[in-house]
């Protein structure tokens, strides 16, 4: 993986502690829904995030046949939280945007990433 392709985590998510263990499905209700999303990064890196029904995720980019990060998804706690595999599961702010659209923001950061619904799920 390149320097400029880190994972959506990674950039999002960096520093922020463990919410607990991941249950592998999601739970709770919330904006994001199982579906396809846009985002760009804030290196201008589009891509999309696949949030499947049964609680797994993919993030693709542009060009690249394969998923750059996978694993689950969920809620807890009333944080929207994605768990890679690598070890430590990071939970974040989810908002709405538009009708169909969500937002991730790290608690305390004022920029937020938005995602807007390419298909549902």
């Amino acid at each position: 993986m390149s320097s400029l392709r880190l994972p959506l985590s990674l950039i999002l998510l960096a520093g922020l502690a463990a919410c607990g263990p991941a249950v592998g499905a999601n739970s709770g209700d919330g904006p994001a829904q199982s579906g396809i999303y846009a985002y760009t990064m804030p290196d201008g890196t589009e891509g999309s995030m696949v949030l499947h029904s049964n609680g797994d995720y993919a993030q693709m980019v542009d060009n690249e046949p394969l998923p750059i990060e996978q694993g689950t998804w969920r809620r807890h706690d009333g944080q929207f939280c994605l768990d890679d595999g690598a070890g430590a599961e990071a939970c974040f702010d989810e908002a709405a945007v538009g009708a169909d659209g969500f937002s991730l923001t790290r608690p305390g950061d004022s920029q937020p990433l938005v995602f807007t619904l390419r298909a549902g799920g």
